[in-house]
């Protein structure tokens, strides 16, 4: 319960301008084994990461997860309470087909979730930068999509599994995994 306390607190402190700009935020909560009152307090560097604040206080979050011998930082959010549901990639930015189709599929998806759209940098890189940011699902568009059935790569944050489903499918999976 506290460490939902202490980071309820930070997302709020944070949230507020003015407060925000300070260098340090205390965050104070009470505890029942504290010798001076029952009360405690933490000093939270404002530039310290969610992530760092989630893997101190859960102890759950994936800092240093290994997936198949690879270590990587992931940010291990529910589908359900992920603050970004998916992302969208197209497989290369200089072909403007591959990013017309991609970015038809995030506004198609961005009417439904909170969805990011990443077309910077390597795929790997994209597919680490969300897994950080605690995305649970990634969407590919590749020549597949294109030139073969249409198919899209789906790939899972947990697992690093990726599966070709049609767009729609590919809705309908999201759907039942975030709003089940």
């Amino acid at each position: 319960m506290r460490s939902i306390n202490l980071l309820l607190a930070f997302l709020l402190v944070s949230a507020v301008p003015a407060i925000a700009q300070e260098p340090f935020v205390v965050l104070e909560y009470r505890s029942g084994n504290s010798a001076a009152g029952g009360a405690s307090s933490h000093r939270v560097r404002r530039g310290e990461t969610l992530a760092m604040i989630v893997a101190k206080y859960y102890g759950r979050s994936a800092v240093g997860h290994e997936v198949g011998g690879e270590k990587r930082t992931v940010m291990k959010f529910h589908p359900r309470v992920a603050p970004i549901k998916a992302s969208v990639f197209p497989l290369v930015k200089n072909k403007p087909e591959l990013v017309e189709k991609a970015q038809s599929l995030y506004q198609r998806l961005q009417r439904k979730w909170n969805v990011m759209y990443d077309q910077s940098g390597a795929i790997g890189r994209r597919y680490r930068r969300a897994d950080e940011a605690g995305v649970p699902y990634a969407l590919t568009v590749d020549f597949d999509t294109l030139e073969g059935d249409g198919s899209i790569t789906l790939r899972d944050r947990d697992s690093t599994k990726q599966e070709r489903l049609s767009e729609d499918e590919a809705v309908a999976y999201l759907e039942e995994k975030i709003n089940p």
